[in-house]
């Protein structure tokens, strides 16, 4: 039986903000060329992938981005998505979908930005959304909320979440990773976002819980 599998692949390490929590930017690590990632995505083809998640830094940062996307999705016949900060960049975004991307992420923990691990990024991903929401693009592609699961946000995801499916965007759940810089490397240890003490994982579980019985009756998750 053929298997689903993705690979996600850090196609910059440029960005342009540079959120508190995240490491990313602070690498130094020599970016590929359109040609190197071509090769790079025959050998992802040749083990058996058929999603490419386009991660970063910032993802349209990177100058070759449609010639990237050209040759994972028309020459690879692949499918393709990325994640984005949202930070002025819609107009790149916009050329995106108007040359057929269909599969967005834009990076969003919470709709009140005063409790986001980064309130400027948060802001221009709701912005992003709103944009694309005005100019009716939205429903064109599939659009989705890659949504990291802090201390700041725990009790007010479920509402997150049943915005988002009443606006008909699905929500990517993941947990703020906590480990030694060098594991989780785009990740910075903080205690007070990340889930470390006993009474932390059990406030998560219980949040958790109630997200499964959310999916279960049909929300985007």
């Amino acid at each position: 039986m053929d298997k689903f599998v993705n690979a996600g692949i850090w196609i910059t390490r440029r960005c342009s903000l540079k959120c508190s929590y995240c490491n990313i930017p602070k690498k130094n690590v020599k970016e590929l060329k359109l040609d190197e990632w071509t090769e790079a995505i025959d050998i992802i083809r040749g083990l058996g992938v058929k999603r490419i998640v386009l991660l970063g830094g910032e993802v349209t940062e990177y100058e070759d981005l449609a010639g990237v996307v050209d040759y994972i999705t028309n020459k690879s016949k692949l499918e393709c998505s990325l994640t984005t900060n949202g930070f002025n960049n819609y107009e790149k975004v916009k050329e995106l979908i108007t040359n057929g991307f269909m599969n967005i992420a834009v990076s969003i923990d919470t709709l009140d930005v005063r409790t986001s691990i980064s309130r400027r990024k948060c802001e221009s991903s709701l912005g992003l959304v709103k944009r694309l929401e005005e100019d009716k693009l939205k429903d064109a592609i599939n659009l989705r909320s890659y949504t990291v699961v802090s201390k700041r946000n725990i009790d007010t995801l479920e509402d997150f979440i049943k915005n988002m499916t009443q606006r008909g965007i699905k929500v990517y759940l993941l947990p703020y990773h906590w480990g030694n810089e060098g594991v989780f490397e785009h990740r910075k240890n903080s205690d007070e976002v990340a889930f470390t003490t006993d009474k932390d994982v059990e406030v998560y579980q219980r949040c958790i819980d109630r997200i499964v019985k959310l999916k279960r009756e049909g929300y985007l998750i």
